[in-house]
């Protein structure tokens, strides 16, 4: 009940008080993204649930960088109102969290998504790169963190590279030597060996660990575990804490008892351990993984008992069947139930379907993208989002930027279509010769 109690508290103060975080659009991004030294840049869409958890953690972090006084600003962007500039920094997914220095894009952000781990990575992106120790002393000090640290033996007379080991020693990463004579090796050789072997993975410094990537999630309790608490955590890290990613592989009902394992690839594909967890079977799935022989896993809605309907329906177990399928040209919708202009859409959509019923060579699909997995050459990024995908070119679709009339399709497939469609010619004129209009026109 507590805990109830303390986060209404944080969302009344939210309302009484003006936010910390800097909202920027495409017209003001390049004049004011300088005019912090540091900029923490969020790239978001309303809808995005992983943006609306990550909210309240950035706002606190804002709030407490500010109480501070660093030279750091936390900056927020809206892609849906503002593409642009999502488009310049090539933003394909949200939140995408990048860092700027004097108004330059530096890399992307890597640290924590807890206000916690935010504010950790900002001061340390603010402060000095790297602090010099004296003696045994501040050594020892030094390495009792329980972080990963770098630590260069270097010679006064060395400046060229302490030069180089200044401007990676913000990397967070037990003991490994590095060569540290080139600034590409010693960044590689940090980043690998950061959070060893097995990493201990937490929605902190979930960021930091890059695809691909196996993940064993399970409750654990360093109360009841001293084991586990010498990773430095304290309290519980529980399921619930990686919910949406659990979500991602069908493991919605998993209750923390039961390991489950995964596997993310470097593309979109995603992998989870069907067996019976346990040693012996992990590492085969990772075996498996590493041949390719595993059948990737697939977020799917139930296929459709009649899908005769002019408008076909597209889910993940049929995607290949009806997108890319080789005799047909397609014009699929991914939208969102709740989505206003989705369901505005709906009836100018049916009834382009039951116009171009007679063109054996053209589909028109719909697919819930908030239900079923999208493939990765579809850049969904908010809703309705639609693409054409030809039948000679189904790995390079085109996203349909036109008007929203039934003519502005017909116009569109009539130019774009593989072959001729049979009732219209490429302007768009139907064979009695009358050219579709579009409502604009009328």
């Amino acid at each position: 009940m507590l805990r109830h109690i303390v986060c209404l508290g944080f969302l009344f103060f939210g309302c009484a008080f003006a936010s910390d975080v800097i909202e920027l659009t495409d017209a003001d991004f390049a004049d004011r993204i300088g005019d912090y030294p540091v900029a923490l840049a969020e790239f978001f869409a309303p809808w995005c649930g992983h943006c609306k958890r990550l909210a309240p953690e950035y706002e606190k972090a804002a709030t407490a960088l500010k109480k501070e006084d660093l030279p750091v600003g936390l900056i927020k962007v809206d892609c849906t109102a503002n593409e642009q500039v999502c488009k310049k920094y090539g933003v394909s997914g949200y939140p995408t969290l990048k860092i700027f220095r004097n108004g330059e894009e530096s890399k992307d952000y890597a640290g924590g998504r807890e206000a916690d781990g935010i504010i950790k990575a900002m001061r340390s992106e603010a402060g000095p790169s790297s602090k010099e120790l004296k003696s045994e002393s501040d050594l020892t000090k030094f390495l009792d963190s329980q972080e990963a640290v770098v630590v260069g033996y270097l010679s006064s007379a060395a400046e060229a590279i302490q030069e180089v080991y200044n401007k990676v020693a913000t990397f967070e990463p037990e003991t490994v030597v590095c060569d540290a004579s080139d600034i590409k090796a010693l960044k590689q050789c940090i980043s690998e060996n950061t959070h060893g072997l097995v990493g201990h993975r937490t929605t902190s410094n979930a960021a930091a660990f890059k695809a691909p990537l196996s993940t064993v999630y399970y409750d654990v309790d360093y109360v009841k575990n001293p084991r586990a608490a010498t990773t430095g955590e304290t309290g519980s890290l529980s399921f619930s804490e990686f919910a949406g990613e659990l979500g991602e592989f069908g493991q919605d009902k998993a209750d923390g008892k039961t390991p489950v394992a995964t596997i993310r690839d470097g593309s979109s594909r995603k992998f989870v351990l069907k067996d019976k967890f346990s040693v012996e079977a992990l590492e085969k799935f990772i075996a498996d993984f590493v041949a390719d022989e595993l059948e990737p896993y697939m977020k799917s809605e139930e296929l459709p008992e009649d899908n005769t309907q002019a408008v076909k329906v597209v889910v993940g177990k049929n995607f290949d069947e009806i997108v890319n399928d080789a005799e047909k040209d397609v014009l699929i919708e991914f939208y969102a139930p709740w989505c206003g202009h989705c369901k505005k859409l709906t009836p100018i959509y049916e009834e382009l379907a039951e116009k171009l019923k007679g063109e054996s060579e053209i589909t028109i699909a719909k697919m819930d993208a908030t239900a079923n997995d999208v493939p990765s050459q579809f850049n969904v990024r908010g809703f309705p989002t639609i693409y054409f995908a030809p039948k000679g070119d189904k790995q390079n679709p085109r996203v349909y930027n036109g008007g929203r009339e039934v003519a502005d399709f017909i116009k569109y497939l009539a130019a774009e279509s593989t072959n001729p469609l049979k009732g219209w010619d490429r302007s768009g004129k139907d064979h009695s010769g009358k050219e579709q209009k579009t409502k604009t026109e009328l």
